[in-house]
């Protein structure tokens, strides 16, 4: 089932939303957008001018040739915009292989800092599964400009501890939201400190002595041998 197209209610409408908003902002004609969408112009035409009049897409009429491109700086449009990259494409895919691996998952992508030709985009995948069965699970899904990060969420907490400047920045960066919310992942955090602090002072209050002396008349068969009469 194609959620998006189930939401908007036309799979072409569906399609061309997809062209508009799934890729980096850019100025299409109609024959261009139709052989993107891989639908007759005519079959757009409709559903396009309907999104022009609701101020989602700009048309732009230059030498008598009319270009379209989305309006990002219409709230909708932005929402729009998250709207499909959580339906069409790899994070759809993802978010499915992460709810097959059955075990609570927190999951976000964000741009990379990296320096440009080398990866362009981060995936940090917080999981008490196995790191190798996460691996096996998006092993087809994640391209090759993608560097996935993936651990505990006790490992991600002491790592923070430690000052580790990578993941300082995964955390305060804005996030596309994979699976779960800012929300569960403070909450998340948060077990992972009262967990250890908790430990602590357990730990710090400990005065029970232990010893080896043994008590001669205890008899720890007694009851056993009573019960047996």
């Amino acid at each position: 089932m194609d959620l998006l197209s189930t939401l908007i209610g036309s799979r072409a409408r569906a399609d061309l939303l997809v062209v508009m908003f799934g890729a980096p902002p850019r100025r299409l004609g109609m024959r261009a957008l139709a052989r993107a969408a891989k639908r007759s112009h005519q079959a757009l035409e409709r559903h396009l001018r309907r999104l022009v009049e609701a101020g989602v897409i700009r048309a732009t009429v230059s030498d008598g040739r009319t270009t379209y491109e989305p309006d990002l700086a219409a709230p909708a449009a932005r929402e729009i915009a998250a709207l499909v990259r959580q339906t069409r494409g790899r994070i759809p895919l993802i978010r499915r292989a992460l709810i097959a691996l059955r075990t609570p998952t927190l999951a976000w992508a964000l741009p990379s800092s990296r320096p440009e030709g080398t990866r362009h985009l981060d995936l940090v995948i917080l999981s008490a599964a196995p790191k190798s069965l996460v691996r096996v699970q998006l092993a087809d899904l994640v391209a090759r400009d993608c560097q996935v990060h993936c651990m505990s969420v006790r490992e991600w907490v002491t790592r923070l501890d430690k000052g580790d400047v990578d993941l300082r920045r995964l955390r305060r960066a804005r996030k596309l939201w994979i699976r779960g919310s800012w929300e569960e992942l403070l909450a998340a955090e948060r077990g992972v400190i009262e967990s250890k602090r908790l430990l602590q002072r357990v730990t710090a209050n400990w005065q029970e002595e232990l010893s080896d002396d043994w008590d001669d008349q205890w008899d720890p068969f007694q009851p056993f041998l009573a019960a047996s009469r």
